[in-house]
């Protein structure tokens, strides 16, 4: 699971059991618990949390030290943390500043995804509502509370997954680099997505070594902004 309760700081207030959509939480002998069966790690919990009690099991950046060619495979969220001044290019050559040492763009899949559907709907006009299956909360909540709305998640693969399909054997032969050296690291906009490394969706493994929450990232990112050199050209995706 992404997301653990803290028993010393929880005082069983109940907010997070009433704001949990997918009913996921139980307070017994006055503290909170998560059943992992029912939770979909959206993170609501920890967002409403009075006490600070709800934590997030985010790996630390560190991890990427255990690597010697960390990869990083950014969400296009992470881009919208730094607001209008700073491009989603500044941005990608940033986590280069704080370790990486290659770094995927994947919004131009996420572009190349949203044509996919589009003409999948197109192609299936029956197949209504048709849900995107790029969110992993989303899925998880359909997969455990509404399985008969499984057939309506359009069979197309997260742009993440996409985009670290393969990677590693790409950058070994791009650079000479040995893929048991190499490290895929996502980085997510919430915690549903450290969970995709154990329950992927759409394969049967996730190609992914680790998963970081933006919040682990952010700050090396904002500090790493104000000296860095765009002298570098990473993204690949257009206005949209």
């Amino acid at each position: 699971m992404a997301l653990r309760i803290d028993p010393e700081l929880c005082n069983g207030c109940v907010v997070c059991l009433k704001a949990c959509p997918a009913k996921a939480i139980r307070v017994r002998r006055g503290l909170a618990h998560i059943l992992p069966e029912l939770c979909v790690d959206c993170g609501i919990c920890y967002q409403v949390c009075p006490q600070g009690a709800i934590e997030v099991c985010s790996a630390k950046l560190e991890e990427i030290n255990r690597f010697r060619y960390p990869v990083a495979v950014p969400a296009s969220a992470l881009f919208s943390q730094f607001g209008f001044n700073t491009s989603p290019n500044q941005v990608l050559l940033a986590l280069k500043q704080i370790g990486f040492k290659e770094v995927v763009d994947t919004s131009w899949l996420c572009e190349m995804v949203m044509v996919a559907m589009e003409e999948y709907l197109l192609a299936h006009p029956e197949l209504k509502p048709g849900i995107s299956p790029i969110c992993p909360a989303v899925v998880k909540l359909i997969t455990k509370r509404f399985p008969s709305l499984v057939p309506n998640l359009i069979p197309v693969l997260p742009p993440r997954t996409l985009a670290s399909k393969g990677l590693k054997q790409l950058l070994a032969r791009r650079y000479g680099w040995n893929p048991a050296e190499v490290g895929i690291f996502f980085i997510g906009p919430c915690p549903a997505y450290l969970d995709v490394l154990r329950e992927p969706i759409g394969v049967a493994t996730s190609y992914l070594d680790e998963v970081l929450c933006i919040g682990e990232v952010y700050g090396p990112i904002l500090k790493a902004l104000k000296n860095l050199k765009e002298d570098e050209k990473i993204q690949k995706s257009s206005g949209v």
